[in-house]
C-alpha cells in the first residue's frame, strides 16, 4: 500500500493501525526476549550464509589454492567464519590442496624402497670372490645409504624386511 509517495511495510500499518509510532513498536519487540532472540538469531544466519557464499566465491575462482592462500585473500571472512561459524570451514578447509612445498612433498617412498631393496637383493645374492660370509656391517659398506635408509622407520619396508631375514 502506497501512503504519500512512500510505500508503507507491515510495521507502519501497525503503527497507523493502533496509533503507535515505529520507536514505540520496536522498543516493544526488542523487549520481548523471545522475539529478541529470534531477531538475533535470523541475523546471525543472514551474515553467515553471506560469508559462507563470500567464502564459496572466492574458493571456486581459486580451485587450486590453499586455505592459507584463500585466508590471505579474504582475511576478513576467514575471521568471522573463524570465530563463528569455525566447524563449517574446518569441513571447507580439510578438502583443499595443503599449500604445504616441504622436503618430503614429492617424494615416491614406493619407487625409492624397491630401488633400495634391489640394490640389497643384489650385493646379498652375488658370492664374494674370496668365499666369505658378508656381514651386516659389509653390507652397509658396500650399501653406504642404507644404515641412514633404515633409520627411517616410517620407510623403506620392503628393505628393512629383508635386511631383518638376511640377518635375524
Amino acid at each position: 500500500m502506497r501512503l504519500g509517495g512512500v510505500y508503507e511495510t507491515r510495521g507502519d500499518s501497525a503503527c497507523s493501525r493502533f496509533n503507535l509510532s515505529i520507536s514505540t513498536v520496536n522498543r516493544l519487540l526488542r523487549s520481548n526476549p523471545a522475539h529478541k532472540l529470534l531477531i538475533i538469531n535470523n541475523s546471525f544466519h543472514i551474515l553467515c550464509e553471506e560469508q559462507r557464499s563470500a567464502w564459496l566465491s572466492i574458493t571456486n575462482q581459486h580451485p587450486s589454492a590453499s586455505a592459507n592462500t584463500i585466508k590471505k585473500l579474504i582475511p576478513n571472512v576467514y575471521a568471522w567464519l573463524y570465530r563463528n561459524d569455525r566447524s563449517w570451514l574446518m569441513l571447507q578447509t580439510k578438502n583443499r590442496p595443503s599449500g604445504r612445498s616441504g622436503n618430503h612433498v614429492a617424494v615416491d617412498w614406493e619407487a625409492r624402497d624397491e630401488k633400495l631393496y634391489s640394490l640389497v637383493k643384489k650385493v646379498l645374492e652375488n658370492p664374494t670372490t674370496d668365499l666369505q660370509i658378508i656381514r651386516k656391517r659389509d653390507l652397509y659398506q658396500i650399501v653406504p645409504n642404507l644404515f641412514s635408509s633404515l633409520q627411517q622407520k616410517s620407510h623403506y619396508p620392503k628393505t628393512r624386511l629383508l635386511v631383518f631375514q638376511a640377518f635375524p
